[in-house]
């Protein structure tokens, strides 16, 4: 794929163009139309491009947008969804016997077993119930690819940073046990102690092949990008 960040879009950002790349850099109202004709991607910015990046250095094509999205607290959950969604992915319920299953793992109590799957600490952190809770949202027909946000500073606070790393090396053996492509997001605040959990964690899953992410919003629009790309490839093959 290429992939373009095209600079001077708005009036002042054109005239500062001019002292760099000069006429090379265009109209931008052309560009939108000449690389949908061409099969470019677009992004806004830098930013933009390394979430797209890492979506196709570490995933396959997705089969399709149906996303089983599992993590802690509802609302987010509830933003998840929503990013999700805007993102052109879908997020359908669990079926029944799916919800059965899941509800096996997860505890009552302030917890849903539809989908956005929204479990415990105690569920998500731990290595034995993170490996069968994913082997189970796999399990679903409906879901083409797995979207995991857990929080790492609850998990800080709870079970430390060794159970949190346990529950990430479970991760990564799902990976090799679950056909379906898992995506990541590590949710955390900006306290050195969670940054610093971040990293650790974060490199353990890139060292096992997988894409992280560090905010749900960017995870759900890279993973939109990246299957509409492929969406569009293959319709324009078919036409072909």
């Amino acid at each position: 794929p290429v992939i373009i960040s095209k600079g001077g879009q708005t009036g002042t950002g054109a005239q500062a163009t001019q002292s760099h790349t000069g006429s090379i850099a265009g109209d931008y109202k052309l560009w939108p139309v000449l690389c949908r004709q061409a099969g470019v991607i677009t992004v806004e910015n830098i930013q933009e491009m390394a979430d797209l990046l890492v979506a196709f250095y570490y995933l396959p094509p997705l089969p399709g947008s149906n996303v089983g999205v599992v993590g802690i607290g509802g609302g987010a959950s509830v933003e998840a969804a929503d990013a999700c969604e805007k993102a052109g992915l879908t997020v359908p319920q669990y079926p029944a016997d799916i919800q059965k299953k899941l509800r096996e793992l997860v505890p009552q109590a302030g917890t849903s077993v539809k989908n956005p799957l929204d479990s415990s600490v105690a569920v998500v952190w731990q290595a034995s119930t993170m490996l069968k809770t994913l082997q189970v949202v796999a399990s679903c027909p409906d879901i083409d690819f797995i979207l995991l946000q857990p929080p790492v500073q609850l998990g800080l606070y709870h079970l430390g940073e060794e159970a949190m790393l346990e529950a990430i090396q479970a991760v990564v053996q799902a990976k090799k046990e679950i056909a379906k492509p898992i995506v990541v997001v590590l949710r955390h605040s900006a306290s050195p102690q969670t940054s610093a959990a971040f990293f650790n964690l974060q490199q353990k899953l890139v060292d096992g092949g997988m894409p992280v992410y560090s905010d749900m919003h960017r995870a759900a629009w890279a993973l939109g990008k990246f299957h509409q790309y492929y969406k569009q490839k293959l319709q324009i093959t078919k036409f072909k």
